[in-house]
């Protein structure tokens, strides 16, 4: 686990394929850069490796009422 800013985190001090599965729960709305930092992370992520978004549906009913 790594905690910081993960736009400040470049190189991230791992080596490449090292992460399973990297998440990100309500998070990426709030970069300046996201796609950028996800262009950086793919070569930290393994092959057969997952990344998991979560981001809000600012269409959804309940934000508009």
């Amino acid at each position: 686990m790594l905690v910081g800013d993960v736009e400040q985190m470049d190189p991230l001090p791992l080596p490449e394929r090292h992460f399973d599965c990297v998440i990100f729960g309500d998070t990426l709305e709030h970069l300046k850069e996201p796609e950028a930092l996800l262009r950086r992370l793919r070569r930290h992520v393994k092959r057969d490796g997952l990344l998991i978004a979560n981001v809000p549906n600012i269409a959804h009913w309940s934000v508009i009422v």
